[in-house]
Protein backbone atom coordinates (compact mmCIF):
# COMPACT_ATOMS: atom_id res chain seq x y z
CA UNK A 1 0.00 0.00 0.00
CA UNK A 2 1.14 3.50 -0.78
CA UNK A 3 0.58 6.97 0.61
CA UNK A 4 -1.64 9.35 -1.33
CA UNK A 5 -1.53 13.14 -1.05
CA UNK A 6 -4.33 15.12 -2.67
CA UNK A 7 -2.83 18.61 -2.95
CA UNK A 8 -4.65 19.72 -6.09
CA UNK A 9 -8.39 20.18 -6.57
CA UNK A 10 -10.17 17.64 -8.75
CA UNK A 11 -12.05 14.35 -9.04
CA UNK A 12 -10.28 11.05 -8.52
CA UNK A 13 -10.96 7.33 -8.11
CA UNK A 14 -10.75 5.71 -4.69
CA UNK A 15 -8.59 2.82 -3.60
CA UNK A 16 -6.61 1.23 -0.78
CA UNK A 17 -3.80 3.26 0.77
CA UNK A 18 -1.56 3.32 3.81
CA UNK A 19 -2.10 7.04 4.41
CA UNK A 20 -4.23 9.70 2.71
CA UNK A 21 -3.65 13.42 3.21
CA UNK A 22 -5.99 16.03 1.71
CA UNK A 23 -4.94 19.68 1.36
CA UNK A 24 -7.27 20.78 -1.47
CA UNK A 25 -10.91 20.44 -2.56
CA UNK A 26 -11.20 16.84 -3.72
CA UNK A 27 -14.01 14.48 -4.78
CA UNK A 28 -13.41 10.73 -4.81
CA UNK A 29 -15.87 8.86 -7.03
CA UNK A 30 -15.78 5.57 -5.08
CA UNK A 31 -14.74 4.22 -1.66
CA UNK A 32 -11.50 4.77 0.25
CA UNK A 33 -9.76 2.33 2.56
CA UNK A 34 -6.71 3.62 4.41
CA UNK A 35 -4.86 3.16 7.67
CA UNK A 36 -4.88 6.90 8.29
CA UNK A 37 -6.79 9.85 6.81
CA UNK A 38 -5.74 13.45 7.45
CA UNK A 39 -7.64 16.47 6.14
CA UNK A 40 -5.92 19.80 6.76
CA UNK A 41 -7.71 23.06 7.42
CA UNK A 42 -7.50 23.92 3.71
CA UNK A 43 -8.69 20.46 2.66
CA UNK A 44 -12.18 19.35 1.64
CA UNK A 45 -12.89 15.71 0.79
CA UNK A 46 -16.13 14.27 -0.61
CA UNK A 47 -16.27 10.47 -0.88
CA UNK A 48 -19.03 9.08 -3.11
CA UNK A 49 -18.84 5.72 -1.37
CA UNK A 50 -17.62 4.28 1.92
CA UNK A 51 -14.72 5.28 4.16
CA UNK A 52 -12.82 2.69 6.19
CA UNK A 53 -9.88 4.20 8.06
CA UNK A 54 -8.78 3.28 11.60
CA UNK A 55 -7.44 6.79 12.21
CA UNK A 56 -9.21 9.93 10.95
CA UNK A 57 -8.17 13.51 11.75
CA UNK A 58 -10.19 16.33 10.21
CA UNK A 59 -9.39 20.04 10.37
CA UNK A 60 -11.24 20.96 7.16
CA UNK A 61 -14.32 19.32 5.66
CA UNK A 62 -15.20 15.64 5.17
CA UNK A 63 -18.38 14.39 3.47
CA UNK A 64 -18.95 10.65 3.09
CA UNK A 65 -22.07 9.63 1.17
CA UNK A 66 -22.07 6.06 2.57
CA UNK A 67 -20.80 4.59 5.86
CA UNK A 68 -17.75 5.50 7.94
CA UNK A 69 -15.85 2.84 9.89
CA UNK A 70 -13.01 3.92 12.15
CA UNK A 71 -11.25 3.37 15.46
CA UNK A 72 -10.30 6.94 16.30
CA UNK A 73 -11.93 9.99 14.74
CA UNK A 74 -10.90 13.50 15.77
CA UNK A 75 -12.93 16.46 14.49
CA UNK A 76 -11.17 19.75 15.23
CA UNK A 77 -12.93 23.01 16.06
CA UNK A 78 -12.48 24.21 12.46
CA UNK A 79 -13.87 21.00 10.96
CA UNK A 80 -17.18 19.74 9.63
CA UNK A 81 -17.90 16.04 9.10
CA UNK A 82 -21.05 14.74 7.40
CA UNK A 83 -21.92 11.04 7.07
CA UNK A 84 -24.67 10.02 4.65
CA UNK A 85 -25.06 6.60 6.26
CA UNK A 86 -24.18 5.08 9.63
CA UNK A 87 -20.91 5.66 11.47
CA UNK A 88 -19.25 2.80 13.35
CA UNK A 89 -16.38 3.91 15.58
CA UNK A 90 -14.48 3.12 18.75
CA UNK A 91 -13.73 6.66 19.92
CA UNK A 92 -15.00 9.98 18.57
CA UNK A 93 -13.70 13.37 19.72
CA UNK A 94 -15.79 16.19 18.24
CA UNK A 95 -14.86 19.83 18.67
CA UNK A 96 -16.41 21.02 15.39
CA UNK A 97 -19.63 20.01 13.65
CA UNK A 98 -20.55 16.33 13.31
CA UNK A 99 -23.65 15.68 11.19
CA UNK A 100 -25.16 12.20 10.86
CA UNK A 101 -27.84 11.62 8.24
CA UNK A 102 -28.35 8.19 9.83
CA UNK A 103 -26.94 7.04 13.17
CA UNK A 104 -23.79 6.35 15.19
CA UNK A 105 -22.48 3.37 17.11
CA UNK A 106 -19.37 3.96 19.22
CA UNK A 107 -17.76 3.04 22.52
CA UNK A 108 -16.93 6.62 23.52
CA UNK A 109 -18.14 9.95 22.22
CA UNK A 110 -16.99 13.27 23.62
CA UNK A 111 -18.57 16.22 21.86
CA UNK A 112 -17.55 19.78 22.62
CA UNK A 113 -18.96 21.12 19.36
CA UNK A 114 -22.20 20.55 17.46
CA UNK A 115 -23.71 17.08 17.15
CA UNK A 116 -26.66 16.55 14.79
CA UNK A 117 -28.20 13.14 13.99
CA UNK A 118 -31.38 11.87 12.38
CA UNK A 119 -30.81 8.25 13.39
CA UNK A 120 -30.09 6.65 16.79
CA UNK A 121 -26.85 7.27 18.70
CA UNK A 122 -25.52 4.30 20.68
CA UNK A 123 -22.45 4.49 22.93
CA UNK A 124 -20.92 3.02 26.05
CA UNK A 125 -19.88 6.48 27.28
CA UNK A 126 -21.43 9.71 26.02
CA UNK A 127 -20.33 13.16 27.13
CA UNK A 128 -21.41 16.46 25.58
CA UNK A 129 -20.50 20.00 26.53
CA UNK A 130 -21.79 21.51 23.27
CA UNK A 131 -24.97 21.64 21.19
CA UNK A 132 -27.01 18.47 20.58
CA UNK A 133 -29.82 18.02 18.06
CA UNK A 134 -30.89 14.35 17.95
CA UNK A 135 -34.10 13.45 16.13
CA UNK A 136 -33.94 9.87 17.37
CA UNK A 137 -32.73 8.06 20.51
CA UNK A 138 -29.57 8.39 22.59
CA UNK A 139 -28.65 5.14 24.35
CA UNK A 140 -25.52 4.75 26.50
CA UNK A 141 -24.34 3.25 29.78
CA UNK A 142 -22.94 6.54 31.10
CA UNK A 143 -24.38 9.83 29.88
CA UNK A 144 -23.16 13.25 30.97
CA UNK A 145 -24.60 16.31 29.28
CA UNK A 146 -23.51 19.80 30.25
CA UNK A 147 -26.08 22.07 28.67
CA UNK A 148 -24.00 24.84 27.13
CA UNK A 149 -26.76 25.94 24.75
CA UNK A 150 -30.30 24.83 23.97
CA UNK A 151 -30.41 21.22 22.75
CA UNK A 152 -33.00 18.60 21.80
CA UNK A 153 -33.05 14.79 22.10
CA UNK A 154 -36.15 12.72 21.44
CA UNK A 155 -35.40 9.92 23.94
CA UNK A 156 -32.53 9.36 26.39
CA UNK A 157 -31.85 5.90 27.78
CA UNK A 158 -28.90 5.03 30.03
CA UNK A 159 -27.77 3.54 33.32
CA UNK A 160 -26.14 6.63 34.81
CA UNK A 161 -27.63 9.82 33.39
CA UNK A 162 -26.50 13.29 34.44
CA UNK A 163 -27.71 16.55 32.91
CA UNK A 164 -26.37 19.78 34.35
CA UNK A 165 -25.95 23.42 33.47
CA UNK A 166 -22.74 25.02 32.36
CA UNK A 167 -21.09 27.00 35.10
CA UNK A 168 -20.32 30.61 34.24
CA UNK A 169 -17.31 32.38 35.80
CA UNK A 170 -17.14 29.69 38.51
CA UNK A 171 -19.98 31.42 40.37
CA UNK A 172 -23.24 31.23 38.46
CA UNK A 173 -24.90 28.62 36.30
CA UNK A 174 -26.47 29.18 32.91
CA UNK A 175 -30.25 29.26 33.35
CA UNK A 176 -31.19 30.12 29.75
CA UNK A 177 -29.89 26.99 28.02
CA UNK A 178 -32.13 23.93 28.29
CA UNK A 179 -32.14 20.32 27.14
CA UNK A 180 -35.56 19.35 25.78
CA UNK A 181 -36.49 15.63 25.74
CA UNK A 182 -39.67 13.64 25.42
CA UNK A 183 -38.48 10.88 27.77
CA UNK A 184 -35.38 10.34 29.87
CA UNK A 185 -34.96 6.86 31.33
CA UNK A 186 -32.18 5.61 33.58
CA UNK A 187 -31.20 3.94 36.83
CA UNK A 188 -29.23 6.70 38.57
CA UNK A 189 -30.69 9.95 37.22
CA UNK A 190 -29.74 13.52 38.17
CA UNK A 191 -30.94 16.46 36.07
CA UNK A 192 -31.10 20.24 35.92
CA UNK A 193 -31.90 22.68 33.10
CA UNK A 194 -34.19 20.14 31.47
CA UNK A 195 -37.63 20.32 29.85
CA UNK A 196 -39.23 16.87 29.64
CA UNK A 197 -42.50 15.02 29.39
CA UNK A 198 -41.22 12.08 31.48
CA UNK A 199 -38.12 11.56 33.62
CA UNK A 200 -37.90 7.97 34.82
CA UNK A 201 -35.37 6.19 37.03
CA UNK A 202 -34.70 3.87 39.91
CA UNK A 203 -33.32 6.79 41.90
CA UNK A 204 -34.05 10.29 40.61
CA UNK A 205 -32.63 13.65 41.64
CA UNK A 206 -34.32 16.78 40.26
CA UNK A 207 -32.14 19.85 40.67
CA UNK A 208 -33.14 23.41 39.83
CA UNK A 209 -34.32 24.99 36.56
CA UNK A 210 -36.37 22.00 35.34
CA UNK A 211 -39.85 21.77 33.85
CA UNK A 212 -41.13 18.17 33.88
CA UNK A 213 -44.64 16.82 33.40
CA UNK A 214 -44.07 13.49 35.19
CA UNK A 215 -41.28 12.03 37.31
CA UNK A 216 -41.49 8.24 37.62
CA UNK A 217 -39.29 6.65 40.29
CA UNK A 218 -38.83 3.06 41.40
CA UNK A 219 -37.11 3.51 44.77
CA UNK A 220 -36.81 7.19 45.72
CA UNK A 221 -36.46 10.76 44.49
CA UNK A 222 -35.29 14.15 45.71
CA UNK A 223 -36.67 17.39 44.38
CA UNK A 224 -35.60 21.02 44.26
CA UNK A 225 -38.82 22.96 44.71
CA UNK A 226 -37.58 25.74 42.44
CA UNK A 227 -38.21 23.34 39.54
CA UNK A 228 -41.68 22.68 38.13
CA UNK A 229 -42.81 19.05 38.33
CA UNK A 230 -46.50 18.40 37.79
CA UNK A 231 -46.66 14.77 38.92
CA UNK A 232 -44.60 12.20 40.86
CA UNK A 233 -45.44 8.53 40.39
CA UNK A 234 -43.91 5.47 42.05
CA UNK A 235 -43.53 2.60 39.57
CA UNK A 236 -42.43 -1.03 39.32
CA UNK A 237 -40.38 -2.36 36.41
Amino acid sequence: MTAMQFNEAGQFEGGIYEKVEVTAEVTVRSSIEAHELIITREGSLTIQGKLNAPYIHVEGKLTVEDTIETNEMTIDSTAEVTAGNNVIATNVENKGKFKLIEGLRTEQLHSKGILVARGPVNAEQFKSTGSIQLDNDLTAQDIEIIVAESSNIRYVNGSNVTVKAEREKLLFKDTASKLSVRELDGIEVAVENIVADIVRGTRVVIHNNCTIKTVEYEEDYTYDESSDVYEFAKIKR
